[in-house]
């Protein structure tokens, strides 16, 4: 048995592991790119950007690349793992040796590439299951409800970070102000009769004069 033919024979398995470390990496990134929408929606709601697409945006940008970077950097699957995984369906390392002998073209090596195969076509590629993280399954759905939240609060809330210390600047200086005011109030007693020329009631900041008139 060749090469070639040890990898017509795995194909069916292979395309099924393929499937399952991409189904792995895609969850995997959308938690990241929910993740990365919950820190989009605090910085949106700093400066007071109200777009949906701008979280859209970023979402399917993180989702995409670090799904992409999950596959090929941990999950792209080996020969040898694939190997592990057929022989767990009782093969007893058999496709695994099979793997590693591939090259050797002893009369023993050959034997046991036969002997693999054979118990291998007694079994159905449907019987590697695709296998996915719970954990992974639970955080991405955590994900989710907060990314989504945090989305839709950062779009609907009417007040920014930076309108929100503005105010509080603005009150604060009127209130400086206010501390900072005297109010007078001119008049004379009844009994002694006379008129006050100018403004009766005046604001001032202390240190300064009221006016005359």
């Amino acid at each position: 048995m060749q090469k070639n033919d040890i990898s017509i024979l795995l194909r069916q398995y292979k395309s099924r592991l393929i499937k399952e470390r991409w189904i792995n990496s895609a969850i995997r990134g959308a938690s990241v790119g929910f993740f990365t929408t919950i820190i989009c929606a605090l910085i949106c709601w700093i400066f007071g950007v109200k777009y949906w697409w701008v979280h859209i945006l970023t979402f399917t940008a993180a989702t995409v690349l670090t799904t992409v970077l999950f596959y090929f950097c941990k999950f792209r699957p080996s020969d040898c793992q694939l190997a592990s995984r057929i022989d767990e369906l009782g093969l007893e390392e058999r496709i695994l040796t099979m793997i590693h002998l591939e090259n050797d073209q002893s009369y023993i090596a050959k034997r046991q590439r036969e002997d693999a195969a054979s118990a291998l076509s007694k079994l159905n590629s449907s019987l590697l299951k695709i296998t996915v993280s719970t954990s992974m399954v639970i955080i991405c759905c955590v994900a989710l409800v907060l990314g989504v939240g945090a989305a839709t609060a950062s779009t609907l809330t009417n007040t920014s970070l930076v309108d929100i210390i503005q105010r509080k600047q603005e009150e604060e200086e009127e209130e400086e102000v206010l501390q900072n005011t005297i109010h007078l109030v001119y008049g004379v007693k009844d009994d002694v009769g006379g008129h006050v020329d100018g403004k009766l009631e005046q604001s001032l900041l202390r240190g300064n004069n009221g006016a005359m008139i």
